[in-house]
């Protein structure tokens, strides 16, 4: 079968690269940042079609400049018993085709770095992936993080307690409980809380290649640094990871771009500037 081309990409599932079984992996301790940062009590569910909904038309648009490039052909045998075969898994199959549609869609203005890094005093938060611009010369300004573990560390188990919906989040958080997350997921929610008070942007995102979290914090007080107590988010794993990985992730950073800034005075993103108002409609904690 002849590789895609970045446009096609975006209706596929994620190659399969034919790993064999993984262990149970275990989140291990972070530095005194993100310890000591309060991660939300809950997050409620975004169907991961209102993030995929806002590509339509932006990929749409830029369809005959996609055609032309094709993504990485499938390496078979690939090993990934480390973050870092997940970290170079990511970047040729995932994020890749996501670039390219961003590149066209604005124009070259949005970046993409490995373990950008920020310090305050004597702490430093790495963070593995970031996209970012520049909205004027010499300022950066953080779009959105995807923080990478290893294979097997998103465990449902760990993020089902802490699960809502806009119909009965106000009852979850009324109980007297810090937090629902536990195990992996409290702290993984834990550093992404951390990065998004640093860097202020609402918008980070798990991914261990088999388990997506996309992250928006709508209640993140950036002057006050404050999580707030949800998260809206996105979970796809298990049965639901043959799911376009691409496109929902797309969606997801067009929606960060939107938020960060970054559009265009076509209207051409929309969609995607309505899609975190239109997940959450409906609650009483905005």
């Amino acid at each position: 079968m002849a590789p895609l081309t970045i446009a096609e990409s975006f209706d596929h599932k994620l190659p399969d690269l034919a790993l064999g079984p993984h262990d149970n992996p275990r989140c291990g301790d972070s530095g005194n940042t993100t310890k000591n940062t309060i991660p939300p009590k809950i997050w409620v569910t975004v169907p991961a079609d209102s993030w995929s909904d806002a590509t339509n038309e932006p990929l749409g648009r830029h369809r005959s400049a996609l055609i032309t490039s094709q993504v990485a052909a499938t390496e078979v045998p690939f090993e990934m018993p480390v973050e870092a075969d997940v970290s170079r898994a990511t970047v040729l199959y995932l994020t890749h085709p996501i670039n390219k549609a961003l590149e066209n869609i604005f124009g070259g203005k949005v970046r993409f770095a490995a373990e950008l890094s920020n310090t305050v005093g004597s702490a430093t938060l790495r963070m593995d992936l970031t996209w970012f611009y520049y909205p004027i010369p010499g300022v950066k300004k953080v779009i959105a993080i995807l923080e990478l573990k290893k294979r097997g560390m998103l465990v449902y188990e760990h993020w089902s307690d802490a699960y809502a919906t806009s119909k009965t989040m106000d009852k979850k958080l009324n109980e007297d409980k810090d937090t629902f997350f536990v195990d992996n997921a409290e702290k993984m929610m834990k550093q992404i809380s951390a990065y998004v008070l640093r860097h202020k942007t609402k918008y980070a995102a798990l991914f261990d290649w088999e388990t997506l979290f996309l992250g928006y914090f709508a209640e993140a007080d950036f002057n006050r640094e404050n999580i707030g107590d949800w998260v809206a988010g996105t979970y796809i794993g298990g049965d639901s990871s043959a799911r376009p990985f691409r496109k929902v992730v797309l969606g997801w950073l067009l929606c960060a771009c939107a938020a960060a800034g970054l559009g265009g005075s076509d209207n051409t993103l929309s969609n995607a500037r309505n899609s975190p108002q239109v997940i959450i409609s409906g609650t009483s904690k905005r």
